[in-house]
């Protein structure tokens, strides 16, 4: 290259990593650039229409997006994390439903790209950080996922082939959350943003409780009477918050809340414990509003593993004695007329009649199971099945938890290849809890261990792994687990 080329391209490559990568734009060139951009965006406004121009600024912080994910690629994942807290209500608002789930799996798909991308320049070393049992048993369930679409039982593949694309979504998830599993700063990143936005969800279920839901969210509970008998139940509204249903933010309110209390009792800085104990406080009485059974169970069970691993401890002892205690006054105490309280009671009452529906759908399905060790095949129970496959013998059967459509739709083998995956992930969690007595984050080990343990736990009645927010926070904790061990 002659000399006057070479020395343009130096001064370029230096003001590029300078304003953009270092300074993020905000030096004089920087804000040059963004003012040019601004104008260039009303000239095409002026003289294209608006329509063209807000098509090209949207254009334009794609592309910015698209940068900054490059350089930055966890900020994808933060993206992704945020866009259900922020547009299940716009959805709400406006009555049109926004294909925000595609973009979702875009940005995640994006970010593991990037992260390949940084591992290329960087030249980083293989991929040391997928070695572990975790990801074998990942492996093993997606190959046996995609080995259905030879399933005899399935005659249309279109829910195959969408089934797939979740999947690969989800496992880009785990693969961000291995990747950055072993970087104590972008753990308590991480953390603190998750906790952050299920706190800000859990305040506004509380305004919705204390004041009455919006004129927006009634009216969006009115639309669909099906909608409405879900979350009218027993003369009061249930509270979704910022997410999609009462049910999904129920879940998500209970395992939050059991990091945030095991995290408040291990904080050594007392602002951080002050903050820890508001978030969960918050977050419970958020999770009682939201009148979702399982959560109420998800509770319960995530303590009682948090008791046995730290049965040695007198605080832990303390904490029990007082938990058992508060349990036995909600269930058996003198409180009457609470539909809250009833509600919770109610979960574990073994005469209530749509549990007892649920136990006969079972008990009626049995044989197909019996007869179908592969399954009937992907997307083939509830509504999918009515989709994609209607003539199918499991269209519009309703499967009532994660565990019950695994089986139904890939078989006992299906079944047991997720249920040995989320095994090795809380067993990832026991053993560097044991195993590191010294470890910085042992106890964040101990937290995403219980977290991963309650969705194990809700899989019995819900199908959870998929749902958004859950779904960007288990995945990539999955990853985390078997990571976190070699943080210094």
């Amino acid at each position: 290259m002659p000399p006057p080329l070479q020395k343009i391209s130096t001064l370029v490559r230096e003001l590029f990593l300078y304003d953009i990568l270092r300074k993020k734009l905000s030096t004089p060139l920087g804000l040059c650039i963004l003012i040019s951009l601004s104008l260039f965006v009303a000239l095409v406004c002026a003289k294209a229409g608006l329509t063209l121009g807000v098509a090209f600024f949207a254009l334009i912080c794609s592309t910015a997006f698209l940068v900054f994910v490059l350089l930055s690629p966890k900020l994808g994942l933060f993206t992704g994390l945020i866009i259900p807290f922020a547009l299940f209500s716009v959805e709400r608002y406006i009555g049109i439903d926004l294909p925000f789930g595609a973009a979702i799996q875009a940005i995640l798909f994006l970010t593991a790209v990037a992260i390949l991308f940084r591992k290329l320049v960087k030249k980083e070393s293989g991929f040391q950080f997928l070695r572990s049992i975790t990801s074998v048993a990942l492996l093993i369930f997606l190959a046996y996922n995609f080995l259905q679409g030879l399933n005899p039982n399935v005659n249309n593949l279109d829910g195959w082939f969408y089934t797939l694309r979740g999947m690969f979504s989800l496992i880009c998830g785990y693969f961000i959350g291995s990747y950055y599993g072993s970087d104590k700063r972008f753990l308590n990143q991480f953390v603190s943003f998750w906790l952050i936005l299920c706190t800000i969800a859990a305040l506004y279920a509380c305004y919705q409780e204390w004041f009455g839901l919006a004129d927006f969210e009634r009216n969006w509970i009115n639309a669909d009477r099906l909608r409405f008998n879900r979350i009218f139940v027993q003369g009061r509204y249930r509270k979704f918050s910022l997410l999609s249903d009462p049910t999904a933010f129920g879940m998500l309110m209970a395992s939050s809340s059991l990091v945030a209390i095991i995290l408040s009792l291990r904080s050594q800085k007392l602002i951080y414990r002050l903050l820890f104990i508001m978030a969960s406080i918050l977050m419970l009485t958020a999770m009682g509003y939201s009148g979702t059974r399982t959560a109420y169970a998800m509770l319960p069970a995530g303590l009682v593993l948090f008791a046995l691993m730290t049965i040695t401890n007198p605080r832990t002892l303390a904490i029990s004695a007082l938990g058992v205690m508060a349990f036995g006054f909600v269930l058996f105490g003198p409180i009457y007329g609470n539909a809250t309280v009833n509600r919770i009671r109610s979960t574990f009452d073994s005469d209530d009649q749509s549990l007892n529906i649920r136990d006969i759908n079972r008990n009626a399905i049995q044989p197909y199971i019996y007869e179908h060790p592969f399954g009937g095949g992907l997307m083939t129970t509830g509504d999918s099945g009515l989709k994609y496959n209607p003539d199918h013998p499991l269209a519009g059967f309703p499967p009532d938890n994660g565990y019950l459509k695994l089986v139904l739709e890939i078989g006992w083998f299906g079944l047991v290849g997720f249920v040995l995956f989320i095994y090795t992930g809380i067993r990832e969690g026991i053993k560097t809890y044991y195993r590191n007595p010294s470890h910085p984050l042992k106890y964040h080990a101990l937290a995403f261990t219980v977290f991963i343990f309650s969705i194990g736990i809700a899989l019995y009645a819900q199908s959870v792994t998929a749902q958004v927010p859950m779904s960007l926070i288990f995945w990539p904790l999955m990853g985390i687990i078997t990571q976190i061990k070699h943080i210094k």
